[in-house]
């Protein structure tokens, strides 16, 4: 067996070791019993049916949890919000269980017909009634107690994130199609100053599968495109810019365009070779690219480019 063989049957060993111990918290999330009766007062709340992502067949064909979890949240706003029925009893919900929880503003008893108003008044009428319902979604995705998941010292938002799959009746197995964003939030993650976090069930073996991309980062480094503050409104003459979010921008739109197979993930890794900041999640590309389309098609730079010379006035005396 060559060296490359070795390499990457030594790749697989460390992932599939890796993800039995993701699997393992996948199943705590779906299987616990305190995180599910989170989930079920939830669903009761904002009208979640059970088998919400299958039935109404949500399928964006990517492998990240961050699309699923956007393309679900994006039905149930036009599903639930988008009717105005729907869309009151979702706010009622809400305004109740706000009430309730607040003993000591409604007296701990639920809530009369003219406490709902009031509450209903002091809280809703001042923001959209969708806003305040997506609002306080996202709070309670936050608020999922996730502590029973290991690694416990991994970034909290991948297990929230698994618990609102939950929620939308994303299936165990779908979720676990999602392997390189999976792995990718379970091995070592490093910043632009090089700092390196790891968890409690962290081993040499974990370090060694990220070190290609450390070096690159170093190498980024040594190249002095390390932690260059970005400043691009700055107009003081001979302050450096480092790289711009524009050039950043530019930089992503210019590689879809020049190979549009391109994955999201092969685009950052460029970016991160180039020297840019790359501390965000990769769907956060989809996002960039539509910021810059949207640049290009807004009239600043359509107009540049469609700008001709006018013609030389021509003396007629």
């Amino acid at each position: 067996m060559d060296n490359t063989k070795k390499d990457e049957a030594y790749r697989i060993k460390i992932e599939d070791r890796a993800m039995q111990t993701i699997e393992q918290s996948v199943n705590v999330v779906y299987d616990n019993s305190g995180i599910n009766d989170e989930i079920k007062k939830g669903k009761k709340i904002f009208c979640m049916p059970d088998n919400f992502f299958v039935d109404h067949k949500i399928e964006c064909g990517s492998n990240d949890i961050n699309e699923l979890f956007v393309d679900s949240i994006l039905k149930w706003d036009e599903v639930f919000l988008g009717n105005k029925k729907s869309l009151n009893q979702i706010v009622r919900n809400i305004t109740i269980e706000k009430s309730t929880s607040e003993p000591k503003k409604l007296g701990g008893k639920y809530p009369s017909s003219w406490e709902y108003k009031m509450v209903e008044k002091e809280k809703v009428k001042k923001e959209n009634k969708q806003g305040y319902a997506h609002g306080n979604l996202e709070l309670f995705f936050m608020n999922i107690n996730v502590d029973v998941c290991k690694p416990r010292h991994i970034d909290q938002r991948l297990w929230r994130m698994i618990a609102a799959a939950k929620f939308f009746g994303i299936p165990k197995k779908r979720i676990l199609k999602c392997k390189k964003y999976l792995l990718d939030a379970y091995f070592p993650i490093f910043d632009e100053a090089l700092r390196i976090q790891i968890h409690e069930d962290t081993t040499i073996d974990d370090i060694k599968y990220v070190w290609e991309d450390i070096q690159r980062k170093q190498l980024a480094h040594k190249r002095g495109y390390g932690e260059k503050n970005i400043n691009i409104n700055s107009k003081k003459k001979g302050k450096s810019r480092g790289l711009t979010t524009y050039e950043r921008n530019k930089k992503v739109y210019e590689l879809r365009q020049d190979d549009p197979g391109i994955t999201n993930e092969k685009i950052k890794e460029q970016l991160g070779i180039s020297g840019f900041n790359t501390n965000f999640d990769v769907s956060y590309i989809t996002v960039i690219l539509k910021k810059y389309k949207k640049y290009r098609n807004n009239g600043k730079l359509k107009n540049q480019q469609n700008i001709t010379k006018l013609p030389k006035k021509v003396n007629t005396s």
